[in-house]
Parts: C-alpha cells; sequence; structure tokens
C-alpha cells in the first residue's frame, strides 16, 4: 500500500520520513516504513485527539478540528477527510462525520447509489464516484464518464447543458441504436436524476480523485506512525526540514516540549550535521548555525571521531588544518557549541584571535626546530595559551549571540523571565494567534495582549506625510507583525526598538494567504523581569482592576537608570572600541529611534579619536534610551555631560 504512491510526489515530508527512518535504523535495523500496520489503534487515537502539529495535511487547525469530530479509525477515513477538506467538497465534512457516526441516518437519493457511496457515509467524494454514478445510473461508457468528468472540472457549461440531457434521456445515433441509456431508461426518475446531476456539477470542479487522494493518505499515515513511535527520530528529522522557518521552528519545539522531548543547544562533541537524537533528547544541529559549510562540519565530524574535544585550545589546534577559520569559530562560540569545555564564551571570544594567528604561524612556519612562542612558554603543552578569568557574559547577552548565529534562542528566551507576568495578566500566544487555534477567541478584529520582544522595528511614510512603523515581536514559540500607526506611534516610538521587552494591547488584522499582524492600539514597555514579580504574585491574588493596573505600569515603567538632564547644552558620549564592533552596530540601531537634538560624540578607544555623529544619530534623551545604552556599552561607556 504505502510504495504504490508517494514517490511520485515531490515533497519535503518524504525527506522528513527518509531521515527519521534512517534515525530509526540505527536502533533498529530492520525497520522498514512499508511494513508498517495499516490499522494501528494509537496512531488513529492520537489524530483523533487533534495532536496533528507535524503531520503531514493535517496540521492546519480547521483539519484538528475535523479530525476531533470525526475520530478516524482507518486510512480509509484520511484519505475521506483529505478530499473533503477543499472548497465545495468542505460543505459535505458536517454530513460526512455526522453519517460517520450514525450509519442508520445515512440516505440515498436512489438505491443504485448505494454501492458506490457506502464507503464515504453517502456522501460524494471522489472524482471516480462522479464516474461510477454516470455509468451505473445512465449507462456511461468509461471513456464518455471521463469526458464529462473533465468537462466539469473546467466548468465547460455548453458541454455540460447537452450531457445534463443525455444523463436523464439518454442518446440514440442517427441509425436508431441507443449508445447512452439514460436515467431514465434505468429507472430514475427525472427529478432524482436533475438532483443528482447538479450535486455531481457543483462538486466536481474542486474535486480530488482518489488516487491523488489516496498517495496524500499514506503519507499522512506514514507521519502519523512515526511521530507515534518514534517521537524523537521523527520530531529531530521534522526540525532538520524547517530551518528556514523560525515559526515552524518554534512550534515544532513547543511540540517537543508538551511530548516531553528536550532541544538541546548545539555542541561541537555530540551535534551532527541535522537534528539529531541524543541520550533521549534531540540535539541541534550545525547546518543551522550561520558561516559553517558542509564540508566544515564533515571534517569536524570526522575530526572527534578520533577523541572528544577536551577544551577550547584542543578543538582550536584540531581544526586549525581542517578549515577552521575566524567566522567559523566565533559562531561556534556564541552559538554556545563550544560550551562546558574548559572557559566560558567571553574568554574564548577575547582569546580566539591570539590563538588563531599562532596557530597559523605554525602552520607556515613549520620548520625543523622552531617553537611557537607558545610552545616556548612554561605552560602545559595541551594548553599552551592561560586564558585569564573573566566573568560570562550576563543571560541576555548570551541569548542575543545565540539568535545571532542560529536564528534562535537556544540557552532560553528573553521572555521567560516575564512567563508569570503573562500568566497574571492573562496574555496571549503568538503561537496560538498563528495556528488558528480557538478560532471563536482569534478572529479578525479580536482584542490581544501579547509579552513580547521586539527584534526589528521598519519605518514608512504613508501619503499624509506621517510616520508608521511595521515591528516585529516575538514571543517563546512565535513571531508576529505589528502595524504602528502615526497617532499611536507618536505615543509609543521610545519603547520600540531593538530589544526591548513589551506588553501590547491590538487588535487582529486577517488578510487571505497571509499570517495575522495585530494593530498596535497600546504599547507598555516593561522593565527588568524582578520587578514585575511582587505585581505579578498581587494579580494573581487579587485579580487587579484595569485602573489600577494603569497606576502599576506607571510606577514600574520609571525605575529604569537615572541621570542628569538639568542642561539642555550636554551632550550625549558614548566610549567604544571601533565602528565596526557589534556594540556600535547595536547602539547605532537604538540611537536611530530616538531621533533628536542632543549631540552624539563616540569616543573611540582603539584609536584614540573623538567624533562628532552625525545629525541622524543625535538624539532626543530619556531615560529608556539611557538605561539601554548603559546596558549594550556599560554604564561607565556612557557619559551625558
Amino acid at each position: 500500500m504505502f510504495v504504490t504512491y508517494h514517490y511520485f510526489l515531490g515533497l519535503r515530508n518524504l525527506t522528513v520520513i527518509h531521515e527519521a527512518v534512517e534515525l530509526i535504523k540505527k536502533t533498529e535495523e530492520n525497520f522498514d516504513i512499508n511494513n508498517i500496520p495499516e490499522d494501528d489503534k494509537a496512531v488513529f487515537s492520537m489524530m483523533s485527539s487533534g495532536n496533528s502539529d507535524g503531520v503531514f495535511q493535517f496540521e492546519s487547525q480547521g483539519m484538528k478540528n475535523v479530525l476531533t469530530q470525526l475520530k478516524p479509525t482507518s486510512v480509509e477515513d484520511l484519505i475521506a477527510v483529505i478530499s473533503l477538506y477543499r472548497p465545495g467538497p468542505m460543505d459535505s465534512i458536517p454530513t460526512y462525520i455526522h453519517n460517520r457516526h450514525n450509519p442508520q441516518s445515512i440516505r440515498y437519493a436512489h438505491p443504485l447509489l448505494e454501492n458506490i457511496l457506502d464507503v464515504t457515509n453517502g456522501c460524494i467524494v471522489y472524482q471516480e464516484q462522479v464516474m461510477q454514478i454516470f455509468r451505473t445510473l445512465a449507462g456511461y461508457s468509461l471513456g464518455r464518464a471521463d469526458i464529462v468528468r473533465r468537462a466539469m472540472s473546467k466548468k465547460k457549461h455548453d458541454v455540460m447543458e447537452r450531457e445534463k440531457q443525455i444523463f436523464i434521456n439518454g442518446l440514440v445515433d442517427e441509425n436508431g441504436n441507443i449508445e447512452v441509456d439514460g436515467c431514465l431508461r434505468r429507472g430514475v426518475d427525472e427529478k432524482t436524476a436533475l438532483s443528482i446531476f447538479s450535486q455531481m456539477e457543483s462538486f466536481a470542479s474542486y474535486a480530488f480523485n482518489k488516487s491523488h487522494a489516496a498517495a496524500y493518505a499514506n503519507v499522512a499515515y506514514q507521519t502519523a506512525y512515526l511521530k507515534c513511535h518514534y517521537k524523537k527520530q521523527y520530531m529531530a528529522a521534522l526540525l532538520s526540514s524547517v530551518l528556514d522557518n523560525q515559526n515552524k521552528m518554534a512550534t515544532y519545539i513547543s511540540e517537543c516540549q508538551r511530548l516531553g522531548i528536550l532541544v538541546l543547544p548545539p555542541h561541537v562533541n555530540e551535534s551532527q550535521a541535522s537534528f539529531t537524537v541524543t541520550h533521549g533528547n534531540i540535539r541541534f544541529g550545525l547546518t543551522a548555525i550561520r558561516n559553517l559549510g558542509k564540508n566544515f562540519i564533515d571534517a569536524l565530524v570526522d575530526e572527534r571521531k578520533k577523541s572528544p574535544f577536551v577544551s577550547f585550545y584542543d578543538f582550536c589546534k584540531r581544526m586549525n588544518a581542517r578549515g577552521l577559520n575566524s567566522r567559523a569559530l566565533e559562531s561556534l562560540i556564541k552559538c554556545g557549541a563550544l560550551d562546558n569545555l574548559d572557559v566560558n564564551r567571553r574568554q574564548m571570544l577575547s582569546a580566539m584571535k591570539t590563538i588563531l594567528e599562532d596557530l597559523e604561524y605554525d602552520r607556515r612556519k613549520n620548520v625543523g626546530g622552531q617553537m611557537s612562542f607558545f610552545e616556548m612558554s612554561d605552560a602545559p603543552v595541551d594548553s599552551p595559551i592561560v586564558i585569564p578569568p573573566m566573568q560570562e557574559f550576563d543571560l541576555m547577552e548570551l541569548l542575543y549571540m545565540e539568535k545571532e548565529m542560529a536564528g534562535m534562542y537556544l540557552s532560553g528566551h528573553p521572555i521567560d523571565s516575564y512567563k508569570d507576568f503573562a500568566e497574571a495578566t492573562k496574555a496571549d500566544s503568538i503561537n496560538n494567534i498563528l495556528s488558528g487555534e480557538h478560532q471563536s477567541r482569534y478572529h479578525d478584529g479580536a482584542t490581544v495582549r501579547l509579552i513580547c520582544i521586539v527584534t526589528k522595528n521598519k519605518s514608512q511614510i504613508t501619503k499624509s506625510n506621517q510616520m508608521m512603523a511595521f515591528v516585529n515581536v516575538e514571543d517563546r514559540y512565535g513571531s508576529a507583525e505589528l502595524i504602528v500607526f502615526p497617532k499611536v506611534l507618536s505615543k509609543y516610538s521610545t519603547s520600540i526598538y531593538i530589544g526591548s521587552v513589551i506588553e501590547v494591547i491590538g487588535t487582529l488584522n486577517f488578510k487571505e494567504d497571509e499570517e495575522p499582524r495585530v494593530i498596535v492600539d497600546k504599547i507598555t514597555q516593561l522593565p527588568s523581569a524582578d520587578k514585575l514579580q511582587s505585581y505579578a504574585a498581587q494579580k494573581q491574588r487579587a485579580s487587579v482592576v484595569n485602573n489600577t493596573q494603569n497606576n502599576v505600569y506607571e510606577n514600574i515603567s520609571s525605575t529604569s537608570v537615572a541621570f542628569d538632564n538639568s542642561s539642555k547644552d550636554k551632550k550625549l558620549y558614548l566610549r567604544l572600541r571601533n565602528m565596526e564592533c557589534t556594540e556600535y552596530l547595536k547602539a547605532k540601531n537604538l540611537l536611530e529611534l530616538f531621533s533628536g537634538t542632543t549631540q552624539v560624540v563616540l569616543y573611540l578607544s582603539e584609536s584614540n579619536k573623538r567624533l562628532l555623529a552625525p545629525k541622524t544619530l543625535w538624539v532626543s534623551i530619556n531615560n529608556t534610551l539611557y538605561s539601554e545604552l548603559c546596558r549594550i556599552l556599560g554604564k561607565d561607556n556612557v557619559v551625558l555631560k
């Protein structure tokens, strides 16, 4: 059954199935996806409960709703649902489900239809059934029935009008020979025949042929079987297939958590190119990390087969001759793939340039008897450089590094520490909104509340020459776009810089073939999560009313780092290493959001230069800007005087 069709389908899911099977074979050598049982009760129980994220064709909320109502028990049910879940046939879904659970309710317009429609609970579902009806009720040949089916699908009205008469009355050639019996000759009255023809005509233009639906249902069942019985292997393969879709990645990682599976950060001693199963959980794949090519990843995996990497220097030394460069090393450090060796990420970033230069020197100048600077030191041979102790970056900085290099946060999420506050304020999940869950709740025009972090801010001039913004935000399990119109932007522009954690109240806006967006009504910038803890507890105990909540917001939003702004003639001085460093790029993005008249002076410590920033970076100084600059550059590197 499973071999017949699906190799003709060019689908991502076929690759997922193949990779999942390869992972399974590491522990079950004889596993064969083509020999799985077709009537596995656990699979259909999972589908019936609507837990179909990652199951081909059945991921949408609409499909989940159909599954939970239908309670499928066979692949035949899946074939029917795939065929019905389309414009036109979709109108038959309630009837199909009702008849499926209440066989005594099935009614056939004519007894001749019973043998044709009994498999689909009295409903016309497939194009093949349309052809059978023409043949059984009116005596059409196979060829003529197929011609009529195609005419119906292409809505050729002139052809259909002629065939309607033939379907009812039959067709006699010029010699009086009957070519088509017609319904009347076969005992079907004209009224019934017209009703059946009309039903087929409205249905056929959207219908699947059963062979097509069966191929899709076979793939769907295979993915469901793998998810049900080989969760870890299947979810690992599924995650590998959506590396370019962050929303899907977040959704599937959320599903892993629901299934009790941890998605572990990448590591040079355990990660493969793709996501893999490691110690009962899933390990992040190296292909998902920026600046790592396939050849380098293959070389890394090959090298560690000799022995695990035991230290940062050990990794650099062994991989130096196998394609390691500064960009790849920086990516590995920042995403956490070298964590838990011997030094932290700050130490690695500070020492990597020196280590790579020394190793490169050795590689090019390695002649008999010559030793490198490090080899001449008193340090042990296996650790020729002593990296001084340094305090690790704070969690937020580590998370931003991971986001930069892997496209997502790996060790946690900036919103994690706001979880209690989000629950206390009954914030909505972006993932729930995007997936269409609880459609009665998340519809066009519905009001939502988000606790999220700003990841992108794009301004645009309207036709009336006013400024509006399109802001990308995300929470733990999804990302969405906010639309901020000019009037609202004028009130809240200082709160929507990249990295800002905000509460958004807005209205859902749905457009066909687009993910829902949120039209913003109000934005509240949130301070560090610890300042919200007491409020969240109070909220849960006392159900604080809205006006009290607004007062609390006013109090907590004024707790940022303070600065002295008593003089209009002051300038803002920022100390940076150079104008290529990451800190400058982050500070520049921030300065552009707070445009104003306060001059900004840049002191570049590496070149000992002092530069007046262009007017586009002059700012309107406030607590929010000052606090965020202190976070990015360090308090001692931000001075207003």
